[in-house]
Formats: C-alpha cells, structure tokens, sequence
C-alpha cells in the first residue's frame, strides 16, 4: 500500500511548500498593501506560488517520467540524462513551459 511513498512526498512535498508559502505571503502583502479587490490579490499570489513551485516540481516529473519509462535507468541516470545534455534541458524547458500554462490558473 505504502510502496513508492516516499518518492512521491521528496517531489511533491517542497514544491507544495513553496507554493504555499510565497502565495500566503504574497497575499498578505498584497491585501495590506494594494487598493486591489482581494480576488485578483488571490489570483495574482496564487499565479506567483504556481511559478514558483513548478520550477522545483517539473524537474522532479521529469526524473520520475525518464525513470518509469526505462526501469532499468537509476535516479542518478535520470538526473544526468534530463540535466546532462542541451537535449535534455530543452526538454525541460519546454516541459516547465507547458506546466505554467496548465498549473497557474489552477494555482
């Protein structure tokens, strides 16, 4: 029941964290400081944590992806093989691309 849990919680947990954090702060400050409606102080914190966050996150989905597509490649294999050649942070970009598109109007 519990197998791959931990995985899971190192790439979820700190981009969690830190959409949490910089959206509650930054609509804090923006609530105090701002004459905007606090909706788009809402939205606009929430844009800003998703940002954020996915810097952290699709990296993280990427090394789960290249791991669960080639079980034979270690965790060590999937960072060099995502962080190691121009192809594979072009790929990452493109992926962080896509995910800012998908996550921040959820956010």
């Amino acid at each position: 029941l519990y197998d791959g849990l931990v995985p899971n919680l190192l790439k979820e947990g700190p981009p969690l964290a830190l959409y949490l954090g910089i959206y509650e702060a930054l609509k804090s400050l923006l609530l105090r400081n701002t004459e905007l409606a606090p909706v788009f102080c809402y939205l606009a914190a929430g844009a800003v944590g998703e940002c954020v966050g996915s810097v952290v996150r699709v990296p993280a989905e990427a090394i789960k992806s290249t791991r669960q597509a080639d079980g034979s490649v270690t965790v060590a294999g999937a960072v060099a093989k995502n962080f190691g050649d121009c192809k594979g942070r072009s790929n990452l970009i493109r992926a962080w691309s896509v995910a800012v598109v998908r996550d921040v109007p959820f956010g």
